[in-house]
């Protein structure tokens, strides 16, 4: 919903701040404890410059994976000597690589604290600096793209934008310098019937780019990732096996000291509420997890400690075994609310919590400088789908990678469907279930500040469509929260591995 906002007075310095009157729709000020106010030094620039806004609330807004070509966000860079900052529309990045050239001059992103920092000496209320340029008194480079849309949008805060007509904008970028700085982000598609042969040809591509490897027909081969493991290898012929007992699984999986410790200590934890000490696989199999849960559990702790976790990553990203722990147990929880008939196997829906972010491990271990260099750039660019970023880069998604690399390791369709489309939430295609149950875990996961990047995209209808009680949600995020110290146990172990 819009409304409008008359900002003609001047403020005295004991004015409160102006917010929106939803029946009159005129600016008016307000008291402690309403809703939609504009800090002081934002009004403050608004009425000095004589400019007429409209609020936007970005939840209520149409949000998409492209951004929009008049809604503005401000990047701030530095290069160790002095800070710059960008207006850029949303629908558009810095590319760093791009910006080097224009200035010779090599930028990166300020750490979080450095921004939050800036942000509070000009109110301590703002929380993230607004895109108004007048407020950090930084040079200000614009993109020459926000010229020329009729209604330019500003980044308020994380819920609110302020739109303003192009006069408007131009007065308060009149100190600005305009250029050309932005670079379109590149469109992510869903993927098409036959993906996975796509899929295999575009990633054969990117390693051409960016490697010396010989491109050879095994994805797995040519990628030159650590051979499956083999003890991974008996445990996915096993799950294909329909008489599989436990027996078989306990003793494979006791062949190997470490995967044998992690699995008596998951089946030991505070979470599964067990009153008695649990000393082998086959006691963790039939008190506790089940075979089901165990076998994928298996599965996906042989697959992860295979391949390091980088140290490098960008700037607050949740850590990679954090994230993962927290995503099977939330997957596992909201998908035991699925109706039976449509139900993916419990396992699955844990294993595939646990791999959702499989490729994040393969794409630092192939591309370890076009790592670094994607890394830079999504802290640069925080308001982008990184998936975007990857695909301007490296030409491929860490989706892509993993997806393809576990269908050449004959992991379950299911789970490379899942993984391939979990940041499409309107795939309704073929295993459409486990792919809506991961995006909507994700989403929730992001709720309780565990997550990377901007917002995951979710579909308002995911909830309905696979038929989940009314308080499952909450339900299954209350359990986690309750269960954080055992579950950061877990996240300890493995980050140990």
């Amino acid at each position: 919903m819009r409304h409008r906002a008359n900002l003609g007075a001047k403020l005295n310095n004991n004015e409160l701040g102006c917010v929106i009157d939803n029946d009159s729709g005129k600016g008016r000020n307000m008291d402690k404890g309403e809703d939609m106010s504009i800090p002081h030094p934002v009004e403050a620039v608004l009425i000095a410059n004589e400019v007429d806004v409209s609020t936007i609330n970005v939840k209520q807004r149409q949000v998409t994976n492209l951004g929009k070509d008049n809604e503005a966000q401000l990047i701030i860079l530095t290069d160790g000597r002095e800070r710059l900052q960008f207006m850029v529309p949303s629908n558009g990045f810095i590319d760093l690589q791009q910006l080097f050239q224009v200035t010779k001059r090599h930028f990166q992103a300020l750490e979080p604290s450095v921004l939050k920092g800036i942000a509070k000496k000009i109110a301590p209320d703002i929380e993230s600096l607004p895109a108004l340029p007048q407020l950090t008194g930084f040079e200000t480079w614009i993109d020459e793209q926000l010229l020329k849309p009729e209604r330019v949008s500003l980044h308020l805060d994380g819920e609110h934008l302020l739109e303003v007509s192009q006069e408007d904008f131009r007065k308060l970028i009149k100190d600005s310098e305009i250029k050309k700085i932005a670079t379109p982000l590149p469109e992510l598609s869903i993927p098409i019937d036959h993906w996975q042969e796509a899929d295999l040809k575009m990633v054969n591509n990117s390693v051409s780019r960016f490697t010396s490897m010989r491109i050879k027909q095994r994805l797995d081969e040519t990628l030159d990732v650590p051979p499956l493991p083999e003890i991974a290898n008996e445990i996915i012929h096993l799950r294909m096996k329909p008489d599989a007992e436990t027996r078989q699984l306990a003793g494979i999986i006791e062949r190997d000291p470490s995967l044998a410790a992690q699995v008596i200590s998951w089946a030991n934890s505070p979470y599964y509420g067990v009153s008695s000490s649990i000393e082998s696989i086959q006691d963790a199999v039939i008190r506790v997890l089940g075979f089901d849960l165990v076998i994928n559990l298996s599965l996906g702790l042989a697959l992860g400690r295979d391949l390091s976790v980088p140290r490098d990553g960008p700037y607050g990203y949740t850590p990679y075994w954090k994230k993962a722990v927290y995503m099977a147990h939330l997957a596992s929880e909201i998908g035991k609310k699925i109706p039976s008939s449509v139900r993916p196997p419990p396992g699955l829906c844990y294993l595939s919590g646990l791999l959702h972010n499989f490729g994040y491990l393969v794409l630092a271990h192939v591309f370890p400088p076009m790592f670094d260099m994607l890394c830079r750039h999504i802290e640069a660019n925080p308001c982008v789908p990184r998936a975007c970023l990857e695909k301007h880069l490296l030409g491929i998604t860490r989706e892509q990678l993993a997806s393809g690399l576990f269908k050449q390791w004959h992991l379950p369709q299911p789970l490379c469907v899942a993984l391939r489309y979990q940041n499409h939430p309107y795939y309704d295609g073929e295993h459409a279930i486990l792919s809506k149950l991961l995006n909507l875990s994700l989403c929730q996961l992001q709720s309780i500040g565990i997550g990377d990047g901007m917002a995951v995209i979710a579909n308002e209808d995911a909830y309905d469509e696979l038929q989940l009680p009314e308080g499952t949600i909450e339900n299954a995020l209350e359990k986690l929260q309750e269960n954080e110290e055992a579950l950061n146990a877990m996240v300890i172990q493995m980050d140990r591995t």
